[in-house]
């Protein structure tokens, strides 16, 4: 399946869309069958709504240890990441519980931009194995906006999505999405009536907002009731998840910090980074294989702002 999504907000006439996919076809078949696995949010009103003239605001879902449960006991193999967000989102990231432990990341998009969005293949695959449980955060920034942001697909809209390929193929869990349950809404909006997306949106757009208001709509979302939405291929199961759980999270190392001819400026990274990323004594990029294109952007990027300093 391809899926293409055009958005024209000048409603500019005469466009053509001249892009394609290309197939390559083998004449052995592989191994192993490759599968996608998404952690995040639904698409929704109900799952984002974000007050403007925030410098962060915070989404986090979470997938519990249930959602994995008839995954193959020798477990399945992460070896790509794709986060998304659309203009707002400034990071991205996925962590593996285990045991109630923060093990790793299984991609920190920690500077995300919309306009750069690729798969990132992993150097290292990660396994993954029934029971485990895994944490997203979606980070906005709306300093540039007046008015709420809600859940959509359209790009004025939001979302907060992190797909991974793995293999082998497991068909007992394809998606893992959470939003504010129905009881969150009732309360806040102070009813006990049903409430449906219309009657949500509207409510929404009529809020005031200020800096304590916004400083409320996350303590609200850092504490709502939620529900899960576990897609397994054939069919779907719903769940409640209280609130988020906490967990024994990572360890922060401090960065390595490695200094730059011709600048006083030093960059670091994390001692944990999965890619190796180096300079030579002439100032130049020097990366691996695996390092993605992302990296490699984030340096042409760095190098830029080092000249404009001189």
């Amino acid at each position: 399946m391809i899926k293409i999504h055009y958005d024209n907000p000048r409603l500019t006439s005469n466009l053509r869309d001249s892009s394609g996919i290309r197939f390559y076809l083998g004449n052995e078949l592989r191994q192993y069958d490759l599968s996608y696995l998404v952690f995040g949010t639904l698409s929704s009103p109900e799952s984002l709504a974000i007050p403007p003239n925030a410098e962060q605001f915070i989404v986090d879902s979470y997938c519990p240890p249930e959602a994995t449960r008839n995954l193959p006991a020798s477990g399945i193999n992460i070896v790509s990441a794709l986060p998304h967000t659309h203009l707002q989102g400034i990071s991205v990231w996925t962590k593996l519980i285990r045991n109630n432990t923060a093990v790793q990341y299984l991609f920190n998009a920690e500077a995300f931009d919309f306009n750069h969005q690729f798969a990132n293949r992993l150097p290292t695959p990660i396994k993954i194995y029934p029971g485990d449980a895994f944490a997203t955060r979606c980070i906005y920034s709306t300093k540039n906006k007046n008015n709420i942001t809600l859940g959509g697909k359209r790009t004025i809209d939001e979302m907060c999505s992190h797909t991974f390929s793995y293999y082998p193929i497991a068909e007992s869990l394809t998606a893992c999405l959470t939003a504010i349950d129905q009881t969150a809404w009732q309360t806040i909006m102070k009813t006990s009536l049903p409430i449906d997306n219309v009657k949500l949106e509207q409510w929404l757009h009529n809020l005031t907002w200020t800096s304590n208001s916004v400083a409320q709509w996350q303590e609200f979302y850092n504490e709502a009731q939620r529900f899960i939405m576990y897609d397994r291929g054939s069919y779907m199961e719903f769940n409640v998840l209280p609130t988020i759980p906490k967990y024994e999270d990572l360890q922060i190392e401090p960065c390595n910090r490695k200094e730059i001819q011709h600048s006083n400026d030093q960059l670091c990274h994390e001692s944990n980074d999965s890619i190796d990323i180096d300079y030579d004594r002439n100032d130049s990029y020097r990366y691996d294989q695996d390092d993605t294109l992302w990296d490699r952007y984030k340096y042409i990027y760095i190098r830029g702002l080092m000249k404009v300093k001189g």
